[in-house]
């Protein structure tokens, strides 16, 4: 018999109404009750309260941390790239060491309280290796584009490219295409458009700009970037599944 995915929920400590997420409870105990932001519990099917582990500082052994951190920030890097479209993006590593993922949120954590607890925990069916007819999906969501560059450059190798510009497939400076030109460098421009001719500007202006996008997002469309893990996928070792989900927004210029 397939298993159908059920999502936990979350019960307001005020007035006892459930929701689906965390953020929809702590929109509901602003709004309606002038509570702060605390952590709260997920209710499973038999209405107990769900295990989740907390995050955690990782105080040593952090060299090896910062070489998959290093990894994954130069993946997410990769994923702004002209030649993929303009789309949620996800960043999949099938085994992580438990105290990597704890210690990665916890580090977030330190720089939003966004996170103090998970957004949805549910049961899914995990049909990719290894298959798990019913496992645990615990996902974390960040809005602020700033605690994630702050938490993925804590490795101190390469930054995070948030908003970058490419003529073609080549990097450009895209700044450098946005300075004010001269009345000379327009009339000389102007002569070149009309010729047809190219000109330093031009051979160096971008063709597409590709940004990662983190935010509140307008409506239904949300721009939140989302820390997935799955806990139990892996009887012998202690370790996770992690998963990084984000917005790239790509915009042509012609």
């Amino acid at each position: 018999m397939p298993f159908k995915r059920f999502s936990c929920s979350v019960r307001c400590p005020r007035c006892a109404k459930t929701w689906k997420s965390s953020k929809a409870v702590w929109r509901h105990m602003m709004a309606s009750h002038q509570l702060r932001i605390s952590p709260v519990d997920f209710i499973g099917e038999k209405e107990e309260i769900v295990d989740v582990t907390k995050p955690v500082i990782l105080c040593s052994n952090l060299l090896h941390y910062h070489e998959w951190l290093t990894t994954l920030t130069e993946r997410v890097n990769e994923a702004l790239h002209p030649a993929l479209p303009g789309r949620w993006t996800k960043i999949e590593d099938p085994c992580v060491p438990e105290k990597y993922v704890l210690h990665f949120l916890a580090e977030l954590l330190e720089q939003t309280d966004e996170i103090v607890s998970p957004h949805s925990v549910s049961y899914n069916c995990h049909r990719a290796v290894p298959y798990r007819m019913r496992t645990k999906r615990v996902s974390y969501r960040v809005h602020t584009l700033m605690a994630l560059k702050k938490v993925l450059e804590a490795q101190g190798k390469i930054k995070l490219d948030s908003n970058v510009a490419f003529r073609h497939f080549e990097k450009v400076n895209a700044s450098a295409s946005s300075t004010p030109l001269t009345m000379k460098q327009k009339i000389a421009r102007a002569k070149a458009n009309a010729s047809n001719l190219a000109y330093p500007e031009r051979e160096q202006a971008p063709t597409s700009r590709i940004s990662l996008v983190v935010s509140e997002g307008e409506g239904r469309a949300t721009r939140e970037a989302e820390v997935i893990y799955w806990p139990d996928l892996y009887k012998t070792t202690s370790s996770y599944k992690f998963q990084l989900r984000f917005y790239v927004m790509k915009c042509e210029l012609r």
